[in-house]
């Protein structure tokens, strides 16, 4: 089978690899849908040590969906769509064996590429519930890129008082609004220190999100926060 794997910074090969043989209590997927996390870019577009080349075959993407096509597991049968973990190689593949325990089934009708968004969605479910309850609280999100915009969604429906994003772009703000957000600050033009401040009558943020992983935003995070405020190092 195919299988794409990373040879230098930004570059990718496809080459031959056996078909994996899946044993007992495994399931051999059929790859159909993949999506990017952050974490891959920080693979994909960084000089690593020259011994790290050429990477695993189907590295770096952990984000996937496909269809059984094989079953080993009386927990999953062919033709099944499901969410994939990948452990035995990434997802840059045609096929993968994975225990059973490594899926999620999904319904069968519906968009397989909206059905993949349950993988990074489902991590920011966790982290509200060991946020635990927001009602009534001021909350910003630092970032609204596909986790940020998950995360103000779900902490609007939990009954945050304020859900104040900040980000770069003007279309991510205008979504953010779409999905709860009570303001929004773009960081290309505004000071988000002073923005929050205001916002928060100076009282700053109760809980504050750090949803895209960069230095500029974790620093942010104590220019914000309130006294004795928590904070979520998410990104």
């Amino acid at each position: 089978m195919r299988a794409a794997r990373l040879t230098s910074p930004k570059r990718f090969e496809f080459v031959d690899v056996d078909l994996p043989s899946p044993q007992e209590g495994e399931v051999l997927v059929k790859m159909e849908r993949v999506s990017i996390c952050g974490s891959d870019l920080r693979v994909y577009d960084r000089v690593l040590p020259e011994e790290r080349y050429p990477g695993d075959a189907g590295r770096p993407c952990h984000e996937c969906a496909g269809i059984v096509e094989e079953s080993r597991s009386d927990a999953f049968r062919p033709g099944q769509r499901v969410i994939v973990f990948p452990s035995s190689s990434g997802g840059l593949v045609e096929y993968i064996a994975e225990p059973a325990s490594r899926l999620v089934a999904l319904p069968d009708g519906g968009d397989l590429s909206t059905w993949l968004m349950c993988q990074p969605m489902g991590t920011v479910m966790y982290a509200c519930q060991r946020i635990g309850s927001v009602l009534g609280q001021r909350v910003a999100v630092l970032g609204q890129g596909a986790i940020g915009l998950s995360f103000t969604n779900l902490l609007s429906r939990l009954g945050a008082s304020q859900v104040i994003v900040t980000d770069l772009l003007d279309y991510r703000l205008d979504m953010a609004k779409q999905l709860g957000a009570t303001h929004t600050v773009n960081a290309s033009r505004e000071d988000v220190a002073t923005a929050i401040a205001e916002i928060t009558s100076g009282q700053g943020a109760d809980v504050v999100i750090e949803a895209c992983g960069r230095a500029e935003t974790t620093n942010q995070i104590w220019e914000v926060l309130r006294s004795e405020g928590l904070v979520i190092l998410f990104g």
